[in-house]
């Protein structure tokens, strides 16, 4: 079983595609990337726990460097970090550009941090092979945060600087899932490789019925516009229900966490 949550997934995977361009002009980096120049990187280690499966650990480093048909360049520590190869990282697709459809807009009151927004609620469908879907977003138009992904079943979402929460539902023949992605601290400061980077920090939380197993999922997810990616450190864990056809009672645990990385202003 995957929990399909990027950025947290059981048995995190490290998807390698190709971009079809060979140098790093900034319409072709994803927005997660832009305002740094080539040679910046991020070094983030991966880690998962899972029922009757060894404990999972590894190390990824991803480079804006020209390689190949990529504008990033990405070494792990399989190899000693020695065998560079096609890199590929995202930040997410807009729900309209893969066909999702508004199908409601409202206002609304959100709390977050202990002060109430009024938000403008958007929520938009799909439905193909999958199943029928649905995303929900909250925008707060005065309240500038940053843009970020969510992770779904399928392709991640893209999140802009004024969404303060998004929720996600999936009812299909192979999977049920619900999930939410909402802002509880617009600032909080933590240490990477001895350099201080303010964050903001969302919770996560999940429902996930696939392949006979239930679970539910929750995690706290730090990202921030000083290092390449944005994505800074995401913890989650899981139990399966106790009437889980797979695993009862048993509980799951992955991280991401950036270790390291370099981050080079563009106009350097």
């Amino acid at each position: 079983m995957r929990v399909l949550l990027m950025p947290f997934v059981v048995f995190l995977l490290v998807i390698e595609m190709s971009l079809s361009c060979h140098a790093a002009e900034e319409a072709d980096i994803p927005t997660n990337w832009q305002g740094f120049a080539t040679g910046s990187y991020r070094l983030a280690e991966f880690s998962s726990t899972f029922p009757q499966s060894r404990p999972r650990k590894s190390q990824t480093k991803t480079v804006l460097q020209p390689f190949e048909g990529s504008i990033f360049t990405q070494y792990s520590d399989r190899d000693d970090f020695q065998r560079p190869v096609e890199g590929y990282t995202h930040a997410g697709e807009k729900p309209e550009e893969i066909g999702f459809k508004v199908v409601e807009r409202k206002e609304e009151q959100i709390t977050v941090a202990g002060k109430e927004y009024q938000a403008a609620v958007t929520t938009l469908r799909k439905e193909n092979h999958r199943g029928k879907m649905e995303l929900t977003m909250w925008e707060v138009k005065d309240l500038k945060l940053h843009s970020r992904r969510m992770g779904a079943p399928g392709p991640d979402f893209f999140l802009n600087e004024n969404v303060i929460k998004a929720t996600f539902k999936i009812e299909g023949p192979k999977i049920s899932q619900t999930q939410s992605q909402t802002v509880v601290k617009l600032a909080e400061k933590l240490t990477v490789a001895e350099q201080e980077i303010e964050c903001m920090v969302e919770k996560l939380e999940a429902d996930v019925n696939k392949g006979g197993a239930t679970a539910k999922v929750q995690g706290e997810n730090w990202t921030s516009t000083a290092v390449p990616g944005r994505e800074v450190k995401t913890l989650a864990k899981g139990t399966f229900s106790k009437d889980s056809e797979r695993w009862p009672g048993e509980t799951f645990e992955e991280n991401s966490v950036l270790i390291d990385f370099k981050a080079i202003p563009k106009d350097e």
